[in-house]
């Protein structure tokens, strides 16, 4: 039996060890850990620390607003300056690297709350050529953003891709898109990718067609709808945008009536006011999240990968503030209604019976009134009455 419980004893002593070693696995600002081989998340202000090889010659932040890095020893410290995603890649003396890539928030509450907004959700996209990739995109002639581009030509230059697409286009890694990073984030599935280079809400995404083709490979938890720049740059009537948005909501309210619905205007000179103010007015009457990026310092209209960048950044810290804000509104206690009720109490103390005291005719209130009265009312019963 002794030598059972020194036995049971050791069984147990190792097996806590082992559990620990796991229990302390995993990075963070004070351990110590590998590189990770995909993507990584990270938290604003938060040093991150990993292992690398003792060869290790400099790292380099592709978006050096975002994390400032610090290779040597054998270890990489990472720390994010802002909200958005960078690729960190790491040389080394035999002309080899490796990279990773960083999505930053600017909270753990924040990361927490968007988990719930978009963690292995299936998402699709309505939009224009802003949204477009090939081969992802939905059958689409003309598509603005390619990652299989034979040529490295530039927007518009009329270059066709080896598929013979007249994309005049930007090689781009899906992850860099809008909709790539926010499904790599957030390991989403993507359901449908309907967009076209040149098309308007009014028309052509508020046709039937285009709203059913969302659902095409399974109904979306999350839709993406990233349209207006074409309306705009054909001056569109402002009714006609209106109306044509108005009946692109309504009919994917219909449509996927579970699903969220997270609307998106480009970067908006000044003649893109009226346009952005009617989806504004028309997102508040279906209750959808409207986010104008307009303020996320993106200044072209077809972003490159840190543009896009920058615009994630933006929709993702938007959605957290509006969050916040609600949440704040719906915790504010309601004034209570007194329209029906007296503004003064009654002053006035319930006479007692038969006119008064019986023995000296007064009428007592209050604490001390109580105590007296109930006095009088002995003597009364003796007949006694007050001179």
């Amino acid at each position: 039996m002794k030598n059972f419980s020194k036995k049971g004893c050791a069984i147990l002593l190792a097996a806590m060890l082992l559990l620990g070693a796991f229990s302390f696995a995993g990075f963070s600002e004070d351990a110590v850990s590998d590189l990770p081989s995909d993507v990584c998340t990270a938290i604003v202000g938060t040093d991150l620390t990993f292992a690398v090889r003792a060869d290790a010659v400099s790292a380099v932040s592709s978006r050096t607003n975002n994390a400032a890095v610090a290779c040597g020893a054998g270890e990489l410290t990472v720390l994010p300056a802002a909200t958005g995603d960078t690729t960190i890649t790491v040389s080394y003396a035999d002309g080899s690297a490796e990279a990773f890539d960083l999505y930053v928030y600017a909270s753990q509450e924040e990361y927490d709350y968007l988990k719930t907004v978009f963690q292995g959700k299936v998402f699709s996209v309505l939009g224009d050529s802003i949204s477009t990739l090939e081969p992802w995109d939905d059958g689409g002639a003309s598509r603005y953003y390619d990652v299989d581009l034979a040529d490295n030509c530039g927007p518009d230059s009329g270059l066709v891709d080896e598929n013979g697409m007249n994309n005049g286009g930007i090689p781009i890694r899906r992850r860099d898109t809008y909709w790539g990073n926010l499904q790599t984030r957030f390991d989403m599935t993507l359901g449908n990718l309907v967009s076209w280079k040149g098309k308007s809400v009014v028309g052509w995404m508020e046709n039937d067609a285009q709203i059913s083709r969302l659902g095409k490979h399974g109904t979306p938890d999350v839709i993406l709808f990233y349209g207006g720049s074409n309306d705009i740059r054909l001056s569109k009537e402002i009714n006609t945008f209106r109306t044509a948005y108005d009946n692109v909501l309504c009919k994917l309210k219909a449509n996927y009536p579970n699903a969220k619905i997270l609307a998106l205007l480009p970067c908006a000179p000044s003649a893109y006011a009226p346009y952005n103010a009617a989806v504004s007015e028309v997102c508040a009457a279906h209750a959808v999240e409207f986010v104008n990026l307009a303020n996320s310092g993106v200044a072209v209209l077809h972003p490159d990968a840190d543009g896009f960048s920058k615009e994630v950044g933006y929709i993702l810290d938007t959605l957290y503030a509006n969050h916040l804000n609600n949440s704040a509104q719906s915790e504010t206690p309601e004034e209570p209604d007194t329209s029906a009720q007296p503004t003064t109490r009654p002053t006035t103390q319930p006479q007692q019976q038969g006119g008064g005291c019986k023995y000296c005719g007064g009428t007592h209130t209050g604490f001390p009134g109580v105590l007296i009265g109930f006095f009088h009312s002995i003597l009364a019963l003796f007949g006694l009455k007050k001179k």
